[in-house]
């Protein structure tokens, strides 16, 4: 919505219907559908006690519905926000956190704020590698 207004410099009142129509249904459909087959699909690769099996499947379901935001012209972070929600609701989030964290570290260790150019957000910086 603001990239139209900042393009256009209006804003169409059938795109922001259209908008929230589209956010609406989604964060509905996620929470009701994601409820049942997130908890599911958690427990069942708990069973498998390996950690790969776990962070696999939770950056899959996070990848999958960021993905499915990017197709309802949606924010990849909504989607990716919705399944983190609904991962942290389950019985097994702790170990979710700490298999997931291990990576998280890991990127937060690459990706660092370039501090000239602030407009770019993060940049990658290989001499964080040597």
């Amino acid at each position: 919505m603001l990239l139209g207004i900042a393009t256009t410099g209006t804003a169409d009142l059938g795109d922001i219907g259209s908008l929230i129509l589209r956010l609406v249904t989604f964060v509905a459909a996620s929470l009701a559908l994601g409820a049942i087959v997130v908890t599911r699909i958690i427990s069942f690769t708990h069973q498998f006690h390996s950690n790969e099996v776990l962070l696999i499947t939770s950056l899959g379901s996070c990848l999958t519905m960021a993905l499915l935001g990017n197709y309802l012209r949606l924010s990849v972070a909504a989607g990716a926000f919705l399944i983190g929600a609904l991962v942290g609701d389950t019985k097994h989030s702790a170990e979710v956190v700490e298999v997931v964290s291990t990576g998280r570290d890991m990127f937060a260790a690459l990706f660092v704020p370039d501090p000239l150019e602030y407009s770019e957000g993060a940049t990658f910086v290989p001499y964080v590698l040597l």
